[in-house]
């Protein structure tokens, strides 16, 4: 009986076990795919693309926001000695715990270079947004807190000559404080009247809630940047921006499909760094100030994951055996100025693929799984008058995009990679790259006419040395500077890469307007910094025009034209004109200190990292004959004006380009129509009668302009804003840019688009070519 028992025991137990069998091999092994599906799965969103055998998936920017990138991993503080934060006049001091999204702790001066999130006001952030403006108070918009009545006189102009009791919340806080009466004064007058009024913070003094945006007239059309400590905003501060794709920035991040490798193979912290394995054979290191990545090899005998890479075009590509290692593994040097000193002055190793928004660090090697996990790690920048740089990049991690062994690796965000890629990868390539916004670079025009160029070995080498992202002004500007350079004697290799290596640390080989908090307060004048060497102050505008034949004093904005900025560049380094000390003081003879040739331009500031660029440009032009280019003559430069008078004042234009206002109505404040008859005046055209905009619009309808659409427009045509609120000159065909008086400035300086950048609310009045 017993025994019975146990067979049938033995029995139904094999039943059982074949059953669960027969269960387990019915479902299919995607289980540890759909694991493993789990674990790469990317933290935002993503556009994948196929290339041979190969995937990679990039950030799709129309899809990320602040808000929807992920939260930070590990908490953090930065703080600022009180002495600091006094010269200031805010605190960017900051605590972030782990859990936070980056709009929780990132400010808008944390990204001015990378973004320029500051160009933006509350109407255009609501429609790219799609977030409604009309039901948002004061207190949404975080930087009411600490607006004084003096700082939105000075931001928001328009409001100046208004009553008080047409600006509810400055009436009210005039009420506050016991003004009494204020009679016919309007709110400039109280401001400069009244110091205790014109000092008193909004948000310690009222209930900015019981306020509307709109109580405040032109707030919502006024960018963040006229705002008194608009750098302190965290971008949450500012109602809808962090809801604003990253496609849709003033700046916005490089495109991710520029130089790609294949992760080969993901090798653990069981790894050490191999003295034998130098720098050049990582892809990885320091953030540079430029942007660039100075590559740093893992250190002699300490632990060092990485992931070796391998390049589309075989063992003859670039990328081939080069090594990504790993931010946890090692540490790096970053940030400039004294924010250097945050954190040792250490990050971790990585790369700006995106731009220098963030650093991109492989944070986790798993030999196992083939695997490398990546983070984004962000960084503190403080820019003003007291310019204290910005931090290494140690904000984070901020999880980002993994990638599996023999997929992709993104290495560089840029437009066109400089490796060859095998033709039938090449228009896989462009199509993707069609879905992306490629990265803007604001304030500069490279402009074809003038100046002859040279081509030849030398020029090759010296465009192919420059950054991706710098690649297509360098393409322009160095044939123009090598041609000048043979033109003038400079032909000692190391005394060009040292030029070479200025263009690129000043401007990017983009020649343009200097714009920092110096240039922005008028103090320069007309004569701040221009062109490849930004030329400052109104004796060394008079000596390099007078050197190559420019008349420079009154046409200021020539020093941007590329040819001019080219030989103000070489022949001024070459003899002196900026410090005393010329090319031949540091570089001479086969001896070249690179370090010390700083002094040439500046007094030693980012000598030993412009040194490093020097010396990559000097690596890649030595042994070739820069005496013996071929020699191309240049075109001629004109204006291309429609017509006899449009052309006069398009030249006007261009002499009258930040000339002060101050002289006009309203100090400069309101003086946009006495400017547009100053620049007729310049060009032998009688004025439009009277300094008002209505006038003039009555003047012109009256048989002196003839009314034209943006089709027909050009340079010297004018342009009226909508309500004939304000009014401008167009410098380009169709009037897609225009040239006005700033309010804020007192200058001939305010360069928008025809619609004044949706200042005025809405659309242009109207386009006029004067007879």
């Amino acid at each position: 009986m017993a025994l019975r028992t146990l067979y049938r025991f033995l029995v139904a137990l094999l039943f059982i076990i074949s059953f669960v069998l027969i269960t387990l091999s019915s479902i299919p092994w995607a289980s540890r795919k759909s694991v493993q599906a789990f674990e790469t799965s990317p933290p935002v969103s993503t556009l994948s693309y196929t290339m041979g055998t190969q995937t990679a998936q990039t950030p799709d920017w129309n899809r990320i926001q602040f808000k929807t990138l992920p939260a930070i991993q590990e908490p953090g503080w930065i703080k600022l000695p009180a002495n600091l934060i006094k010269q200031l006049g805010y605190d960017p001091s900051r605590t972030w715990a782990a859990g936070q999204t980056p709009d929780q702790f990132v400010m808008l001066g944390d990204v001015q270079d990378a973004f320029h999130l500051e160009q933006f006001n509350l109407q255009q952030i609501s429609q790219l947004s799609r977030s409604a403006i009309d039901t948002l108070n004061l207190n949404d918009f975080g930087m009411s807190q600490w607006q004084t009545p003096k700082s939105l006189v000075e931001a928001i102009p328009a409001i100046a000559d208004l009553p008080l009791n047409q600006v509810k919340p400055l009436q009210d806080l005039w009420a506050k404080q016991g003004g009494g009466t204020f009679g016919g004064n309007t709110l400039a007058q109280l401001v400069e009247r009244v110091p205790t009024f014109a000092a008193m913070p909004l948000g310690k003094n009222l209930d900015l809630a019981q306020y509307s945006i709109n109580s405040i007239p032109k707030l919502a059309l006024t960018p963040l940047s006229q705002f008194k400590g608009w750098q302190r905003s965290f971008v949450e501060q500012v109602p809808g921006l962090n809801q604003v794709p990253f496609s849709q920035f003033p700046q916005s991040p490089a495109n991710g499909v520029g130089i790609a490798a294949i992760a080969d193979v993901v090798w653990s912290a069981a790894e050490h760094g191999d003295p034998k394995v130098k720098a050049d054979s990582f892809v990885t290191g320091s953030a540079l100030k430029t942007g660039a990545t100075a590559p740093v090899a893992c250190e002699a005998g300490k632990p060092c994951s990485y992931m070796e890479l391998s390049d589309l075009t075989g063992q003859a590509g670039a990328m081939h055996g080069k090594r990504w290692a790993s931010g946890a593994t090692q540490r790096v040097k970053g940030g400039y100025g004294f924010l250097a000193k945050v954190n040792g002055g250490w990050e971790p190793t990585g790369r700006l693929v995106y731009g220098p928004a963030f650093k991109v660090v492989m944070t986790k090697a798993n030999e196992a799984k083939g695997q490398a996990d990546f983070g984004l790690y962000l960084r503190a920048c403080v820019h003003g008058i007291v310019d204290l740089g910005c931090t290494p990049y140690f904000i984070g991690p901020v999880p980002w995009i993994p990638v599996r062994e023999k997929g992709l690796v993104i290495v560089a965000g840029k437009n066109a990679p400089p490796v060859k890629v095998p033709s039938e990868f090449q228009n896989q390539i462009s199509a993707i790259e069609g879905q992306y916004n490629a990265i803007a670079n604001p304030g500069g025009a490279i402009d074809d006419c003038g100046g002859g160029t040279v081509s030849g070995e030398a020029v090759n080498r010296a465009i192919a040395a420059a950054p991706s992202g710098d690649r297509p002004y360098a393409q322009k500007v160095i044939p123009l500077v090598l041609a000048d350079a043979k033109r003038y004697g400079v032909t000692d290799p190391a005394q060009v890469a040292y030029i070479l290596a200025t263009a690129q640390a000043e401007v990017n080989f983009n020649p343009r307007d200097e714009d920092d908090d110096y240039s922005r307060s008028g103090a320069c004048g007309n004569y701040c910094g221009r062109g490849l060497v930004q030329l400052t102050h109104i004796e060394n505008y008079e000596r390099a025009g007078k050197a190559i034949g420019v008349d420079l004093v009154n046409q200021p904005q020539l020093a941007n034209r590329p040819d001019i900025a080219s030989k103000i560049m070489v022949m001024g380094m070459r003899d002196g004109w900026f410090t005393g000390a010329g090319l031949g003081s540091y570089i001479r003879g086969g001896s070249a200190n690179f370090g010390g040739a700083r002094q040439i331009v500046n007094d030693g500031d980012r000598s030993g990292e412009i040194a490093q660029y020097a010396q990559r440009y000097y690596e890649a032009i030595r042994g070739t004959n820069i005496s013996t280019l071929s020699e191309k003559p240049g075109q001629e430069c004109s204006i291309k004006a429609k017509g006899a008078t449009a052309q006069k004042i398009a030249q006007a234009v261009s002499r009258s380009v930040g000339e002060s206002t101050a002289a006009g109505p309203g100090g400069g404040n309101v003086a946009c129509a006495w400017e547009v008859n100053r620049v007729l005046a310049k060009a032998g055209i009688p004025s439009i009668d009277g300094d008002s905009v209505p006038n003039m619009v009555a003047v012109l309808e009256s048989g002196r302009g003839q009314r034209i659409n943006p089709a027909q427009a050009g340079p010297g045509d004018i342009v009226i804003a909508h309500d004939m609120e304000h009014v401008g000159i167009c410098i380009d065909q169709g009037c897609n840019r225009v040239m006005s008086n700033s309010s804020s400035r007192k200058q001939f300086s305010w360069q928008s688009d025809r619609d004044f950048d949706g200042f005025y609310g809405g659309a242009s009045h109207g386009i006029y070519r004067v007879k």
